[in-house]
């Protein structure tokens, strides 16, 4: 399998959904000092890297699959 050099290498990414990915991103580099290394689409989606972590940022869509608020899915 080819490495991904988009984004760091560590053992896991998580990927957290939000409503409003540009307000998540922001708050998330502000309050825990993140750093956004690829932006993808205005509101879409975010990579994020904190020392050799690293996170995803992803927007609320529904027929993706990601788990919605009250255990709906979408």
């Amino acid at each position: 399998m080819k490495r991904n050099r988009s984004i760091p290498q560590p053992t896991v990414i998580p990927v957290l959904v939000y409503p409003d990915v540009r307000a998540a991103v922001d708050w998330l580099c502000k309050a825990f000092g993140f750093v956004e290394r690829v932006r993808i689409g205005d509101s879409h989606r975010s990579q994020l890297r904190v020392g050799d972590g690293a996170l995803i940022v992803a927007d609320v869509r529904t027929g993706r699959g990601y788990a919605l608020s009250g255990g709906a899915r979408g």
